[in-house]
């Protein structure tokens, strides 16, 4: 890490603050009325996974499942909704227990074709009220195709599907969940008042170069080193509330999930207000 970069994130750390969320404060156990982890029933437990040591068994109830709880409860403080988008959804283990919580239908958009009809099939032995889409979501013609929904989740939207999904919810003034991830990928999703635009207005903090210095962003928030990546989190977390943040109707904070559960456990909430 050079000394430039942390200069960098030290000027903005000074100019943007946000509050955390109250729900960051632990994770309480789900009320008895919410669904308990369940395995996706075309999942071997003990089979391995893309999380390193752990099985699919141990990823899902030990590190997934947990999040979700923590989005089925978060819900439970919005108001009344009636039709859930899932965005980058894959197979639909958050949109089910959402369909099966709530009293809503819920639309994943997803690319991956295979994720999507084992979702179908999964969804479809349980009788739940879900729509599976291959949609490219970062093509405005393509999400035209979408129904009305009054809410948004996206659970580890990668990158810049983070900042189309926020876009998409602040346009059509919907509240919204959004976990971002992974913020090297699909850059070319973020629309063109994202976070990213901010920089030129904080030079004074920032520099003369405004697109080398969010890219200095992204990396940090992608180091090993948690003591350095969660400063860059929460810096791009808090540029990210003030790009979608102007606006009467929606009330927008920034929440947290348990960092046991996942490294990337900043979750921007967007809020009738």
């Amino acid at each position: 890490v050079r000394k430039q970069d942390l200069r960098l994130l030290e000027a903005l750390e000074a100019v943007l603050a946000p509050p955390l969320d109250a729900w960051a404060a632990e994770e309480p156990p789900p009320p008895e009325d919410l669904p308990g982890p369940e395995m996706a029933p075309d999942l071997d437990p003990r089979a391995g996974s893309a999380r390193g040591p752990l099985s699919r068994g141990e990823y899902c109830h030990g590190k997934k499942w947990p999040q979700i709880r923590w989005f089925l409860r978060r819900l439970r403080a919005f108001d009344a909704f009636s039709h859930v988008l899932d965005v980058g959804g894959g197979r639909g283990d958050l949109a089910m227990q959402i369909a099966a919580a709530f009293d809503a239908r819920v639309t994943v958009v997803d690319v991956n074709d295979p994720s999507l009809q084992a979702g179908r099939e999964a969804a479809a032995k349980r009788h739940l009220a879900i729509d599976f889409m291959n949609l490219d979501f970062g093509d405005e013609g393509s999400r035209e195709r979408l129904p009305a929904v009054d809410m948004v989740v996206a659970l580890h939207a990668c990158g810049g599907l983070s900042d189309a999904v926020l876009e998409f919810a602040r346009q059509r003034q919907v509240p919204f969940l959004v976990c971002p991830c992974c913020h090297l990928k699909h850059q070319h999703l973020e629309p063109a008042n994202g976070w990213s635009s901010l920089l030129p207005f904080l030079a004074k903090e920032t520099g003369p170069n405004p697109p080398e210095e969010a890219q200095t962003l992204r990396q940090l928030a992608e180091l090993d080193r948690r003591d350095i990546s969660f400063r860059a989190l929460k810096v791009i977390a808090a540029l990210r509330l003030q790009a979608i943040g102007w606006n009467q109707r929606l009330r927008c904070t920034l929440g947290m999930f348990p960092e046991e559960f996942s490294q990337r456990n900043l979750v921007i909430i967007g809020e009738r207000t």
